[in-house]
Formats: C-alpha cells, sequence, structure tokens
C-alpha cells in the first residue's frame, strides 16, 4: 500500500502545480486584457497594425513572466523540501535572473532528504538511523556492523555471509 500512497501523492503534487500554473498564467492573462482595454478605451491604439504588436508583445510578457513566477515558486519549495533555505534561494535566483540563477540552483542544491519510516520527519539519505526516533534505516553486518546495501551477499569488511540486522540506534543523552 505504500507504494499506491507515493503514486496517489506524486498524481496530487502534480493536479496542484497545474492548478498552480492556471491560476498564475490566467491571472496574468486577465491583467493584460484589462490593461489593454483601458488603453484600447483612451484610443492608445486606433492603427490596427499597432493592436496586433501590443497583443502579441503582451502574451510574450505574460508567458515569460509567468513562467519566471513558477521558477521562483518551484524553486522556494524545491529548496524546503530538500532541508535548504527556500526563502534565500528564491532571493538569490530571482536577482541573478534566467538562466544563470535556475542554473546555479540546480548545480548547488543538496540531494533530495527522504523520510523516515518510522516518525514521517526529514532524514538525510546518509544517515543509518533516525535521529528523531531512533528506527534503523539502513542494515548492518551481524558481524562487524558495516552498513551494507541492499542486494550484497557478503560484507565488504569482514567477508561474512550478508545476514543483515538494523543497524543500532547511537547511545547519547536522553538514550539508556
Amino acid at each position: 500500500m505504500v507504494g499506491a500512497g507515493h503514486v496517489e501523492g506524486n498524481a496530487m503534487r502534480e493536479v496542484r502545480w497545474s492548478v498552480l500554473a492556471s491560476a498564475v498564467y490566467g491571472g496574468l492573462a486577465v491583467l493584460g486584457a484589462g490593461l489593454f482595454a483601458l488603453l484600447r478605451l483612451t484610443g492608445a491604439f486606433d492603427d490596427p497594425e499597432a493592436v496586433t504588436a501590443f497583443t502579441l508583445l503582451g502574451i510574450a510578457v505574460d508567458a515569460l513572466l509567468g513562467t519566471w513566477i513558477l521558477v521562483l515558486i518551484w524553486t522556494y519549495v524545491d529548496a524546503e523540501r530538500r532541508g535548504m533555505s527556500g526563502a534565500l534561494w528564491s532571493l538569490l535566483v530571482f536577482l541573478l535572473m534566467f538562466p544563470i540563477g535556475p542554473l546555479l540552483y540546480l548545480v548547488l542544491r543538496q540531494p533530495p532528504q527522504g523520510a523516515c519510516p518510522g516518525c514521517g520527519r526529514p532524514v538525510d539519505p546518509s544517515f543509518t538511523n533516525c535521529p528523531r526516533c531512533g528506527l534503523a534505516l539502513k542494515l548492518a553486518c551481524a558481524n562487524c556492523r558495516t552498513v551494507l546495501l541492499p542486494g550484497w551477499r557478503v560484507c565488504p569488511t569482514c567477508g561474512a555471509p550478508a545476514r543483515a540486522q538494523p543497524t543500532a540506534p547511537a547511545s547519547g543523552p536522553g538514550r539508556a
């Protein structure tokens, strides 16, 4: 059932992004149409060629501005999901403009954090245990406690058959 929930979560995320994109582009289109109507009422466009040029320019500006707004929102959401400062990265992407800002973010961003199956909190992929609930996230060799990857038949450190067992939570303050 975990897989079904994951697929459902991805589908829900895609629906939310499509609704957000529709809202951004729709809002910009309404704004552009209102500005166009206002300029038309003032008589600023008596020449049909000017109307065509302004319409095409408006569509291009709306598309670029809408895409830029969505890139900033995506940067914020993605950075927060990866345990980074979303506000700082969005500001940096905004200030460096296209394409330098988004490309810099894509190069420097951290790997995505997974969720602990025990408590659901974000955990770094390199962790062997959840720092909050202590759940073993990786398996260790029963002989020497070396962390084993899935599918290994023998321990690379001691050569013992890979009879994996959960790693023990580290001892620390508040632990028995």
